[in-house]
């Protein structure tokens, strides 16, 4: 089976069909003589023509594209794109589609989707498309604290009580909002003054409502009475009892074939293969984080470049950090809680965890500029020619514009 990280990310399964997905395509897969196939291809470009799009969003072009999201709806998918939004069918028939800016925050309540990302706030009905921008041309309602307009930022939309529920950040300003999604107002905020990370997600637990800075490292606890939100203590030291609750822990036992990168069209790769032997490789789109769990699946097949496939993962949810576990040895590292993969991180982690589980080489990533946001991670004991080439070759000048790079390796 084709895996995520090399070629497209899976979405969700129904009846024996996969639905995956990568920036610019939509697939459906099917299992056949115990192997996957491809039997429907759509690329998003052709579902929103750039100059369809144009005439609703003039300084539109097709490298904007980005394919968000899908997600089941009934019998068919509803996909969720940065300048539109379509429901299809399983054999690729569009049912209706709307050109409106999207991202990747839609919850589905019902028969609608609920959208909001820093100030944008709208509700589209997927039986039809029918765009509903509430009383404030899709965007939320104003808000003024003491005298100042709430311009905010954020993008994590939650579902709890029936209630849409976001962080909302402005200028140092942090508030936790319920929304209510028939009305499209505010039902109620809670303020608080002394959170300084800007993605802190809420956790609904045992009628409690928990948010963790990982800037402070303060637990930050809210409990829900008669269905209203009320601070009854902050700043808590995180507990064992209380990770027990969140935490998520992955026993990996990979026995998938480790990802071979067979082509020879990244010149970069070619000249480090001269100076390293190298048998795995794999090239992702570096936009493709939604939640620790993509990373958590970006960290088996990775791994799976040095061999190392018996090892436990721990997602910290609260903390939005992540564990990696060897017996009793362990290696923590928090991303940056964008949506892009945190290399500098990532591979710090890996390198450190390597050693561990008895592991003699590097894992290295490379970028060159004709890549655009696409990035390939490889695996070699010859770790001590890959830096010198690097080191040799490779421009790191900060004042060297990035189209003038011939391309970039971290470890």
């Amino acid at each position: 089976m084709m895996n995520s990280i090399g070629e497209f990310d899976i979405c969700y399964d129904k009846n024996s069909f996969w639905v995956c997905k990568d920036y610019h395509n939509l697939y459906i897969l099917e299992m056949k003589n115990d192997a996957m196939e491809i039997i429907l291809h759509i690329a998003i470009d052709d579902v929103f023509p750039e100059e369809e799009v144009q005439k609703i969003y003039s300084d539109y072009t097709s490298r904007e594209m980005r394919l968000y999201k899908i997600m089941p709806y009934e019998d068919d998918m509803i996909i969720v794109t940065s300048v539109g939004i379509v429901r299809m069918t399983m054999c690729g028939k569009i049912v209706w589609k709307t050109i409106y800016m999207a991202y990747r925050s839609m919850q589905i309540i019902g028969h609608y989707g609920y959208e909001s990302y820093n100030s944008i706030f709208y509700r589209i009905d997927l039986d039809n498309g029918e765009l509903c921008l509430y009383d404030y041309n899709g965007e939320l309602p104003p808000l003024s604290i003491n005298g100042h307009e709430v311009r905010p930022s954020g993008d994590k939309l939650t579902i709890h009580n029936g209630l849409l529920w976001r962080m909302l950040y402005d200028s140092g300003l942090t508030l936790l909002a319920a929304i209510d999604p028939e009305t499209g107002q505010f039902k109620y905020f809670h303020r608080f003054y002394d959170i300084a990370y800007e993605n802190c997600v809420p956790k609904f637990i045992d009628g409690k409502i928990y948010l963790y800075d990982v800037i402070t490292s303060v637990l930050h606890v809210l409990e829900e009475v008669e269905g209203e939100p009320e601070k009854t203590f902050c700043g808590v030291p995180m507990s064992e009892t209380e990770l027990e609750k969140v935490d998520i822990t992955k026993k990996v036992n990979n026995k998938k074939p480790a990802p071979t990168y067979e082509d020879s069209d990244i010149p970069l790769f070619e000249e480090i293969k001269q100076v390293a032997h190298i048998e795995h490789a794999c090239v992702l789109d570096a936009e493709c984080i939604d939640s620790l769990e993509d990373y958590s699946n970006l960290i088996v097949d990775i791994l799976s470049l040095a061999d190392v496939r018996k090892f436990t993962i721990v997602e910290h949810t609260l903390s939005g950090s992540i564990s990696l576990k060897k017996g009793r040895k362990k290696v923590e590292f928090t991303p940056d809680g964008s949506d892009y993969i945190d290399t500098d991180a990532l591979l710090k982690a890996f390198n450190e965890f390597l050693p561990i589980c008895g592991v003699k080489g590097k894992i290295f990533s490379l970028w060159m500029p004709d890549m655009l946001q696409a990035e390939m991670f490889f695996y070699t004991e010859d770790t001590e020619a890959v830096e010198k080439y690097s080191a040799e070759n490779l421009q790191t000048d900060e004042a060297v514009d990035f189209e003038d790079m011939k391309g970039e390796i971290k470890w």
